[in-house]
């Protein structure tokens, strides 16, 4: 549930950017939905591989 509030709330936050540069609202939703999602997953992927080699206990 986190997951799709997160990437709902970056979709928006998107949309509103877009639409005060007056650019497309779904494509600026779309576009800062993706870089955070893509960047979540990188952060979780650095973790998990910590977690994996020891550095930290999870």
């Amino acid at each position: 549930m986190a997951i799709g509030i997160s990437i709902t709330a970056s979709f928006i936050v998107g949309a509103i950017k877009s639409r005060m540069a007056e650019t497309g609202i779904v494509k600026g939703g779309l576009e800062m939905a993706g870089l955070g999602t893509g960047v979540a997953l990188i952060g979780f992927g650095i973790g998990s591989e910590l977690a994996n080699l020891g550095i930290i206990n999870v």
